[in-house]
């Protein structure tokens, strides 16, 4: 990741970006959460509110995830279990109940500080507040700004244990309720909703955020908690930062960028990426290979105190929450990616919504044909030679952890990009009109969901919640890029296949019942499963047709071959069975088709299967073949069906039976065509009465339900 936003850092600096520097350890804060306690000079509290998310995203606090100021965590109060007591809190938070202070009281016996709860707190009050101090350098000037009386006043608050700060602030909740201020944050503070089933020491609920200002603040300009005062610390941290590489700087020894090194100690710099902390590279000495080349921790990759910090800029940059779906984008909640140009446009455009999109209401189609678009728009001295993309994983599920990695990363060109765009579009649509109308292209990135999702034969999905990950998320880029191996190409159609037959198999089965009418009143019945079955069923069939398109097997060629005509047979085996039942049965039909049925076997064994296919249709057939010349009156009023449907069953089987042999077994890409082949459409009639003499096939086309 270090050479990825290297390279972004200078493109940013070509273009005049200088992006916002900062320390190590003033880190921005996690989630959009934060709580302002407002403290008189003499360590008095005076009130408690919600600072507002936009606030929150621009105020950062120096230390580590453990202990900060002038930010840190605290616990709620005190713990409640008992179901009836938090039925009433709930009352009460939201007016149905009156307030009754006394009662509120009497609910504050188990308390929530346990453990090394108060210690953390007092650490933060006590001895980060003075490493901040410290830092900042200049007593005098520090001493007249809000963060230097908060730091004086957090050692008021600070002391024996809980005693000073958790008292101070339960007092002030109770005088607040007493006085009728807004209860919903106030007894959020004060009580934990637990869980009676669990040890206190495992439920003692997520921490509060709050962060110490105080009440005095016009006096000193801007208070703690403001955007003015962060970037006067921040600006601080780094002049005094700055002096000290100055003082130790070591002529000669470069960086791995060929910057003059310094006395450059411990690890890189933090950084926010949607919300979480990522170191940008943590080499440990966990790792035994590095004692091989004594290359230990930050000296395998050394990298000098400035471009830690501009490496830092850049990736705030390029991941802050304005950038979103421009520069990154989600995959998963510990995946993301990123895609830069080495050029940036006047005007932005975005460089990941033709890979993913987290907006369910965007389509491919439209989000490559506005990449292209804007592409041709760039004016020829603006236009980026090479876009950069890469993906990011934690690769820790551990809220604490901040590993992360590279799980891909590739350079390419914008025209690329586009080109693959229109191949991907293609091969989306290699394959004729299916029986269902919808059309959806998935973007590269939302590949595996398709691949991966497991089904029965019943519809129903059989893998959950949690779906095994044999296609990861990136190797849909390398296929949309065209840098995935023939035999992962391979690999990944075997693993469709075998996820998504018993899908399509229902769904085909579904399909040519027909639509189905109630026996009593005549209506059409709307099957609301088997709309959900076609919306699962379309990204399927777009896979096929990709995986095929990605291995030179095109639509015009495969429609001739035995695999897709002998889906095409069974296709016409079930509407023959339906229409008999129907006409004979008064609309009757049995749960399994006589084609449905043979389905599989026809994946495996398709000489078994044609054989037992001619032995079930015979009587279908024989009826055809009396009830196609049959006059039309309202009796028989499908008997133009009947030999339509009879005339391209025995065409297809005069083209199939001298393909077949006892030894034939269908390979996946035959099996591909036959899936469908079972699910397209069937040769158009070109009058009431007049078969097609060639088999006519309707061609696939984007539809409005992509």
């Amino acid at each position: 990741m270090i050479n990825e936003l290297y390279e972004l850092s200078k493109t940013l600096e070509r273009h005049n970006i200088f992006t916002d520097e900062s320390v190590s350890n003033y880190l921005p804060l996690r989630g959009n959460n934060c709580i302002r306690v407002w403290v008189s000079n003499n360590g008095n509290i005076r009130g408690i509110e919600q600072l507002n998310k936009e606030l929150v995203r621009k105020i950062k606090t120096y230390g580590n995830d453990h202990n900060s100021f002038p930010v840190f965590n605290i616990r709620k109060l005190f713990r409640l279990t008992d179901k009836g007591t938090i039925e009433q809190l709930s009352d009460i938070k939201i007016g149905r109940r009156p307030l009754e202070i006394d009662k509120i009281r009497s609910w504050c016996t188990e308390d929530n500080w346990i453990k090394n709860s108060s210690n953390k707190v007092e650490n933060s009050l006590a001895k980060i507040s003075q490493d901040l101090f410290t830092a900042l350098g200049d007593d005098a000037l520090c001493k007249n700004t809000a963060i230097g009386k908060a730091i004086e006043i957090s050692l008021l608050l600070s002391g024996n244990g809980k005693s000073i700060f958790r008292n101070k602030l339960q007092e002030f909740i109770f005088q607040a309720l007493e006085a009728g201020e807004p209860r919903n944050l106030l007894l959020e503070i004060l009580f934990h909703e637990g869980n009676p089933t669990k040890a206190h020491e495992k439920d003692m609920g997520k921490g509060l955020p709050i962060i110490i200002d105080v009440e005095n603040w016009r006096d000193y300009l801007y208070p703690v908690a403001s955007e003015k005062m962060t970037e006067w610390v921040n600006q601080k941290l780094l002049d005094n930062l700055r002096k000290n590489e100055t003082l130790t700087e070591q002529k000669g020894y470069l960086d791995a960028f060929g910057m003059e090194m310094g006395n450059t100690k411990g690890p890189m710099p933090q950084v926010l990426i949607n919300n979480k902390q990522i170191s940008l590279r943590t080499m440990f000495d966990d790792h035994s290979c590095q004692y091989r080349y004594q290359k230990i921790k930050d000296s395998s990759f050394p990298v000098s105190a400035k471009n830690r910090r501009r490496l830092a800029g850049a990736t705030n940059y390029i991941a802050s929450p304005e950038q979103r779906g421009v520069t990154w984008d989600t995959l998963t909640k510990n995946e993301i990616l990123f895609s830069f140009p080495n050029k940036l446009p006047e005007k932005p455009i975005s460089w990941t919504n033709v890979f993913v999109s987290t907006d369910n209401h965007s389509r491919f189609k439209d989000m490559a044909k506005k990449f292209t678009s804007s592409l041709r728009g760039i004016p020829l001295e603006s236009k980026p030679e090479f876009i950069s993309i890469f993906i990011l994983k934690k690769t820790d599920d551990n809220a604490a952890s901040k590993r992360g990695r590279i799980i891909f990363t590739h350079n390419t060109t914008p025209e690329k990009i586009s080109q693959a765009a229109g191949d991907w579009s293609n091969g989306c649509n290699n394959f004729p009109m299916l029986d269902f109308s919808t059309q959806f292209t998935p973007f590269p990135l939302r590949t595996a969901d398709v691949i991966n999702a497991v089904w029965k034969q019943d519809g129903s999905r059989a893998d959950g919640n949690k779906p095994v990950e044999r296609m990861k998320y990136y190797q849909g880029m390398e296929l949309f890029l065209d840098i995935l191996s023939q035999s992962a190409i391979d690999n990944f159609l075997h693993i469709l296949l075998q996820n998504s037959s018993g899908l399509i198999y229902h769904l085909g089965n579904q399909m040519h019942r027909g639509k189905e009418k109630n026996k009593n009143t005549g209506e059409i019945i709307e099957n609301k499963k088997l709309k959900v079955l076609k919306k699962s069923g379309a990204p399927v069939f777009s896979m096929l047709g990709l995986l095929l398109h990605k291995s030179q097997k095109r639509k015009e060629s495969y429609m001739e071959e035995f695999a897709f005509l002998f889906g095409q047979l069974l296709h016409i085996s079930d509407d023959l069975h339906t229409l008999y039942c129907k006409v004979k049965r008064n609309g009757d039909i049995p749960p399994q088709l006589v084609g449905s049925a043979l389905f599989i076997t026809a994946g495996e064994m398709p000489y078994r299967a044609i054989a037992q296919l001619s032995v079930r249709m015979n009587p279908y057939i024989s009826w055809a073949k009396q009830y196609q010349y049959q006059d039309r009156n309202e009796e028989y009023k499908e008997s133009w069906r009947a030999k339509w449907l009879l005339g391209l069953y025995e065409k297809l089987m005069d083209k199939i039976k001298p393909a077949m042999d006892q030894e034939v077994r269908l390979n996946d890409y035959e099996k591909a065509q036959l899936f469908i082949g079972f699910m397209a459409s069937l040769p158009k009639l070109k009058g009431a009465n007049e078969l097609t003499t060639n088999i006519e096939y309707i061609e696939q086309g984007e539809s409005n339900d992509e």
